[in-house]
């Protein structure tokens, strides 16, 4: 059989059918302008999509709609009940959305929440600007948590719904809502040092200029 492939290859060869290609050879298709109606590729297109198995379920589109298999010059009605086959479309679909959580989660080191019903909390400041914090220095309390869904309330009772995401525990040192230009800062351990000098600081002398490279003047040709 090897035989008959070869003599077939050197058949080809010698009526310059085929083309000996030495060392690594570039695979480039053509692409081939055809001259087709855009509506009729569309509908082409939507077609291999509809029928073509999908990575997390396993099922075509169409074969989760209509119930029956694809690809088939004969469709027949499936024999297995409806729920079965939505429960494993089911089943399938869990895990692969708890598989890219867990890779999600580990690669935005992620880590569960310590905000709890009744704690004060701030908001995120969606306003842009340079000069803009991330967190409003407002007071909100927690009301509801379920998951990541929280309901806070501001003093006044306007309550507002946030991912736990944009939220952060209000600082302990604002608990009395003391304004930051009045919060006392911790004393030095040397107080009555100065930390600045009045004194003015004396100049370093100047250093002499040296010129060590050596003048040329040009020197005309004749």
């Amino acid at each position: 059989m090897e035989q008959k492939v070869d003599q077939k290859i050197q058949e080809m060869l010698q009526s310059d059918v085929i083309e000996k290609v030495e060392g690594p050879a570039d695979w480039i298709s053509p692409m081939v302008a055809t001259e087709t109606d855009w509506r009729k590729a569309v509908e082409d297109y939507v077609y291999m999509y509809n029928t073509t198995p999908h990575f997390v379920t396993e099922k075509a589109p169409l074969e989760l709609l209509t119930g029956r298999p694809v690809k088939d010059l004969l469709p027949s009605l499936r024999t297995d009940p409806h729920w079965h086959r939505d429960e494993e479309v089911r089943d399938k679909d869990a895990i692969k959305k708890m598989q890219g959580k867990h890779y999600a989660d580990v690669r935005r080191h992620a880590k569960p929440s310590n905000i709890n019903v009744g704690d004060s909390v701030m908001l995120r400041n969606f306003e842009t600007g340079k000069l803009e914090p991330k967190f409003k220095l407002q007071k909100f309390t927690v009301l509801e948590k379920k998951g990541n869904d929280t309901i806070v309330a501001n003093e006044e009772g306007v309550r507002y719904r946030r991912s736990i995401t944009h939220l952060r525990k209000f600082p302990s040192q604002f608990e009395n809502d003391i304004p930051p230009s009045k919060i006392p800062r911790p004393q030095q351990n040397n107080p009555e040092k100065p930390l600045t000098s009045d004194k003015p600081k004396p100049l370093a002398p100047k250093r002499e200029q040296k010129f060590n490279h050596v003048l040329k003047h040009p020197v005309k040709r004749l």
